[in-house]
């Protein structure tokens, strides 16, 4: 069941780039997932039919185009980081990226 929850909330993530991190999350219990993350995916699905009357606004006129990402420092399961970006143009989203990295990095200072 939680499977097909994820599948549907994958769908759902093309066009509701605010899901995209606790997507990557959820991803990474897909062959154990515990009630908790069950009931996270859940409150996910009732955040899309709370938010289904929002869009993605596209302005008549770009401006600049933009580029930002980010990078968290690992989490507490597994200590793989997250990495995502965004580009705009003007205002207004045309391409994000998440992933989770594929292995755990240490920076020595």
């Amino acid at each position: 069941m939680y499977q097909e929850l994820i599948e549907l909330l994958y769908l759902a993530n093309r066009t509701h780039p605010d899901i995209s991190f606790v997507m990557a999350y959820l991803s990474q219990f897909n062959h154990n997932p515990e009630k908790r993350h069950y009931n996270l995916a859940k409150r996910v699905l009732k955040y899309l039919m709370g938010s289904k009357d929002k869009k993605l606004f596209y302005e008549k006129e770009f401006g600049n185009l933009n580029a930002s990402s980010d990078a968290s420092w690992g989490n507490a399961e597994n200590g793989k980081s997250f990495s995502g970006g965004v580009i705009l143009l003007g205002n207004s989203l045309i391409l994000w990226k998440r992933r989770q990295q594929k292995s755990v990095k240490f920076i020595n200072m």
